[in-house]
């Protein structure tokens, strides 16, 4: 058996699907052909699918898009990835460590980008900014003083993040969550309790839309079904290594999985804080030889090529504040590719798939874990028909119906 944890970012693969799916859309999208979009986001842009998916679909769509984003060791000062100009800001994504220094890496970012904007207002006929934080919409605040319209894409509520990692949140950040969500002229987010949210903190219902984070069906709408063969299994599970998405739940339970399942293996992809824990547990239950550690983050168009194939896509969250709220992109990635999931419940992912499409398990619970892994092993035939019902449903909110959401938002904000 093997388990896949793995976090993927890209660089230009074959979009010639993509680009033929929104050839005929050009005319309908008179009004985005030839605006000029500016994206802020603080991440990298190769391993954000949100980020790269909307911004994609506006190139394709016919505006002129630029992204400015972090900077890695080994990107370039700008570069062209399928028709979006990133710029790669010299500051870089922090990790681990004080509050005090997220807070200096994003205000490092935050400055670049204002001034970057600040410097040509005119250029852009919208900016489209990505939490997290909400603040750093206030970047565009040149822009929108000559009345550039602004959107604010939450694709996390800080204040829930904040909670979540550190207890109680200061009045500042309520306040600042509050007064970016007021500041921007619209705001798109990724699910529906999301929106609720967002409304229930003092945004007009009007200027909030959903657009879900459904994945790109140009890169994972192949799915392979899996070879089942007696005591071997694949299980998969693909993010950034942190501890509240339930690393070390999952390496806690592959532990006694492996003992009853000895063929079973583990791949991790990704990166992140929790990677020195997650060695740590690998050489305690000696499952070096079990476990596979990709040495860094996976190009987002690699995703499919490393999970095909996979028994059990296993996305194992710990219970809090922010996670209560999460619909995880990974687990829509195992849907669209056909995977049989293994997820923790919450409330949001509940009101989207139910028990018949996935095998919800408690958050941080190992034995659930464990017996979920064992029932569907015991039968394959069941896991693959809960698979296909779980990608039935996906359909209704295929990225192909996401994106015409998305577009055609910008489109409205620039007429008005």
């Amino acid at each position: 058996m093997c388990i896949v944890i793995s976090s993927i970012g890209s660089d230009g693969v074959s979009c010639d699907a993509a680009d033929d799916r929104f050839a005929s859309d050009f005319a309908r999208h008179s009004r985005v052909m030839g605006i000029a979009v500016c994206a802020v986001a603080y991440t990298n842009y190769a391993s954000d699918p949100r980020v790269r998916r909307e911004a994609e679909a506006l190139a394709r769509a016919g505006a002129n898009v630029t992204v400015l984003t972090l900077r890695r060791a080994q990107d370039p000062a700008e570069e062209t990835i399928r028709g979006v100009q990133v710029i790669h800001l010299p500051v870089s994504r922090h990790r681990g460590g004080a509050v005090g220094q997220y807070v200096r890496s994003y205000m490092q970012f935050f400055l670049r980008a204002a001034c970057y904007l600040s410097v040509r207002p005119r250029r852009f006929d919208l900016v489209h900014v990505h939490s997290v934080p909400e603040a750093m919409v206030f970047a565009a605040v040149v822009p929108r003083a000559i009345r550039r319209p602004v959107l604010l894409d939450v694709h996390d509520l800080t204040t829930d993040l904040y909670s979540n990692r550190l207890g109680e949140v200061p009045k500042v950040v309520r306040w600042s969550e509050r007064l970016s969500l007021r500041f921007a002229d619209e705001i798109v987010t990724v699910h529906d309790r999301y929106r609720d949210m967002i409304v229930e903190r003092g945004a007009p219902a009007s200027k909030v839309a959903v657009v879900l984070n459904s994945p790109d069906e140009a890169i994972f709408g192949q799915p392979r079904e899996p070879t089942w063969s007696s005591g071997s299994l694949r299980l998969v599970y693909h993010g950034t290594f942190l501890e509240r998405y339930g690393l070390g739940t999952l390496l806690d339970a592959f532990a006694g999985i492996r003992q009853r399942m000895p063929k079973s293996s583990l791949e991790l992809y990704g990166d992140g804080d929790f990677r020195g824990e997650i060695q740590r547990r690998i050489s305690l239950y000696g499952l070096g030889e079990a476990v596979l550690l990709s040495p860094g983050a996976v190009p987002v168009e690699d995703i499919p090529a490393y999970i095909a194939g996979a028994h059990i896509g296993i996305v194992p969250f710990l219970e809090g504040s922010f996670t209560a709220n999460i619909l995880p992109t990974k687990l829509l990635e195992y849907i669209l590719m056909g995977i049989p999931a293994i997820v923790a419940h919450n409330r949001v992912v509940g009101s989207y798939f139910g028990p018949d499409m996935v095998t919800f398990v408690r958050p941080g619970n190992v034995g659930d874990i464990i017996a979920a892994v064992e029932g569907l092993s015991r039968d394959p035939h069941g896991a693959l028909e809960m698979a296909r019902r779980a990608q039935t449903k996906l359909r209704e909110h295929s990225w192909e119906r996401e994106q015409e959401r998305f577009v055609d938002l910008v489109e409205g904000m620039i007429r008005r």
